[in-house]
């Protein structure tokens, strides 16, 4: 979460939907407190300032609820499917130390199950366990007691209208002073095409590592897209099979109301 005073603004990082750039934007300007890091919290445990839903803003904050209240609140909202498999590839490597590229599907779909198991038992519950943070839902930062807080809201797949739209209305211009982020933000990992590929490739590492810079560029390009496969495309499969589907339909019912209502969609159209 980030407020600034001068100009008056507050953008509320709802996870996985581009915050970590607003907030490298923007955290440095003398005019601006940015709210960031797990912290120790009594009842919570951990609680991760970067991404407090309004409840806990309003208990734990209230100077600064009045302030989402009162100065012009923006927020960024994205495709809950797509948002889903972003989160389980940010969770898996902060807090499973997992290296993507070697996640085979079946380690991939045992986890996947476990995270939606645990989301299940805590579905009643205003605050996830911190290491969970990213797969809060999206309505949890934009509605409070059932109404809409953050008047501002932009899609995520949409982000120079985020851009055009916050510097419009802060006379803040974050794509000046940040170009490469809007890049970064739609980058997914790369992943071993499969199983028998990875085994292959790991066994002669050292061997590879000496080589490999010695190939005419073009050679290592085709190497490596016969290896390796955006994660994107790769997990197709896991995340938009009908288990999957079904869990995001009813768990983030609310998000994808939010995300349609904004996106001029139907559920149809967003898979």
């Amino acid at each position: 979460m980030i407020i600034g005073s001068n100009p008056a603004f507050v953008f509320i990082h709802i996870p996985k939907c581009a915050g970590t750039f607003v907030r490298k934007s923007v955290c440095g300007r003398n005019d601006t407190v940015c709210y960031f890091g797990l912290q120790p919290h009594p009842e919570y445990g951990k609680l991760d300032h970067s991404h407090m839903p309004l409840l806990v803003v309003q208990r734990e904050f209230p100077e600064v609820f009045t302030k989402i209240q009162e100065y012009p609140a923006f927020a960024i909202v994205r495709n809950p499917y797509s948002r889903f498999s972003s989160s389980f590839f940010q969770h898996m490597r902060l807090y499973e130390n997992q290296n993507l590229k070697k996640l085979n599907d079946r380690d991939a779909q045992k986890k996947l199950d476990e995270i939606m198991e645990l989301l299940d038992k805590h579905r009643d519950d205003e605050l996830l366990p911190a290491k969970y943070i990213h797969f809060q839902r999206q309505k949890d930062y934009v509605f409070l007691n059932g109404q809409q807080v953050v008047e501002h809201l932009y899609l995520f797949e949409d982000f120079p209208g985020f851009l055009s739209g916050f510097a419009q209305i802060t006379g803040i211009h974050l794509s000046d002073e940040k170009k490469d982020g809007v890049k970064k933000i739609n980058q997914s990992p790369f992943l071993y095409r499969n199983k028998f590929l990875q085994s292959l490739i790991q066994a002669p590492r050292p061997l590879k590592g000496r080589l490999f810079p010695l190939l005419p560029e073009s050679i290592r390009s085709a190497i490596k897209k016969t290896i390796f496969i955006p994660a994107k495309i790769k997990t197709n499969e896991l995340f938009l099979s009908e288990s999957v589907r079904t869990f995001i339909q009813d768990y983030y019912r609310d998000d994808l109301k939010l995300y349609e209502g904004l996106a001029g969609v139907n559920e149809r159209t967003i898979l």
